[in-house]
Order: C-alpha cells, then sequence, then structure tokens
C-alpha cells in the first residue's frame, strides 16, 4: 500500500493536469444513492458524459468515512461528498483506489481538498500505474476500450506495431486524431516497464 506526501500530490494534480484539454461543460449528473447495509451507501452514476455506470461506495465507521473509488470526474466527486454530508458530518479519512482507470480514481483531489488528513489508499502495483499512465484522460481510455485494450496485461500481448495499428484503427473509428507514434511507443514502454516490476 501506498500513503501520503509526494504520492499524494501526484495523484491529486495529474487527472487535473491530463484534463487540461478544452471541453464543452458537461450538465450535472444524476447519482442515485442506496443504502446496502446500515452505515454502507453505493452512489451510482449512470453515465458522466465518459463512462456508463460509475459505482462509488461509502462506509460511515464510528469516527470517519472510508470511499471506495472516486469516479471520473471532480465534479462527480463533489456531488457524492456534497450527498455524503447530507448522510454524515464526519471526515472521509480514507479513500481505496481499486485499480489504475481513471474512473476510479479522478476524484481523488476533491475528497483531499476536503480532508487534508486523507489517507489514499491501493495496491504499489496500482499505484505505479496510476503515476505512470496517468496521463490517459478520459478520451485515452475511451481509444483503449475502442481498441479493445482492457488493461495492462492487453497491451503486453501486442507488440508495438500491433499495438499502434489497433489504436489507429480504434481513432478512426471514434473520428479522433490517433496519437502520435512517440505518444504510442511512450505508452507501450511505460506497459513494458510495468511488466518488469
Amino acid at each position: 500500500m501506498f500513503r501520503r506526501p509526494l504520492l499524494l500530490l501526484l495523484l491529486i494534480a495529474l487527472p487535473t493536469m491530463a484534463a487540461g484539454k478544452s471541453r464543452p461543460p458537461m450538465a450535472p449528473v444524476t447519482i442515485s444513492k442506496t443504502e446496502l447495509a446500515p452505515g454502507i451507501y453505493q452512489f451510482q452514476v449512470a453515465s458522466d458524459g465518459y463512462v456508463e455506470q460509475l459505482n462509488c461506495v461509502a462506509i460511515v465507521n464510528d469516527a470517519d468515512v472510508l470511499v471506495f473509488d472516486t469516479t471520473t470526474r471532480p465534479s462527480t466527486a463533489r456531488t457524492i461528498l456534497s450527498e455524503l454530508r447530507k448522510i454524515t458530518p464526519k471526515p472521509v479519512r480514507f479513500v481505496v483506489n481499486s485499480h489504475w482507470h481513471p474512473d476510479h480514481w479522478s476524484g481523488n483531489e476533491v475528497f483531499a481538498e476536503a480532508n487534508p488528513e486523507l489517507e489514499i489508499i491501493a495496491t504499489e502495483k496500482e499505484r505505479d500505474f496510476m503515476l505512470n499512465l496517468a496521463s490517459f484522460g478520459p478520451d485515452e481510455h475511451q481509444l483503449m476500450i475502442q481498441a479493445g485494450i482492457d488493461g495492462l496485461h492487453d497491451i503486453l500481448e501486442l507488440d508495438l506495431d500491433a499495438f499502434g495499428a489497433r489504436v489507429a484503427r480504434a481513432a478512426g473509428e471514434l473520428g479522433v486524431e490517433p496519437p502520435s507514434d512517440l505518444t504510442l511507443e511512450g505508452w507501450w514502454e511505460q506497459a513494458k516497464t510495468l511488466e518488469d516490476e
């Protein structure tokens, strides 16, 4: 597991930096809340414009709250935090990120801003994925989904040329500019580096 200072700062800042591309403003998302058991809440987002069916779970403990996954957008995370405040004034003390896909951790910054004592919990491997592949914004994530690449294992099964061809085909299908050869090589090399660790 990892904890605080520099890594926390990077995990908070990178989604914001990756989102530096100009986008039209999004309409507010609709979030439904279900109490799964006493003190355990599931927040669901049908669509946030990037990903269909997002889930965030909050566990209200005696002194604090643990949140599992923080969604794709800080704006969505802010809405969830606002809904959580209607349930309890207790601080969110822990955020658990299940894995490196941006739709599971791009709202971390909202919870860190709300509580400077926040601890973000993930495996070391997932932390490495988040730090090394954090430049994947929602557009890049959608490109990988379109290319049928569902994580590191899919990249590792391809040589660089096959990876580039699959991503270029997906970009054409989505009607977007394909990433440069240098960008593709960087992503592929990062995946290979992570495999070796």
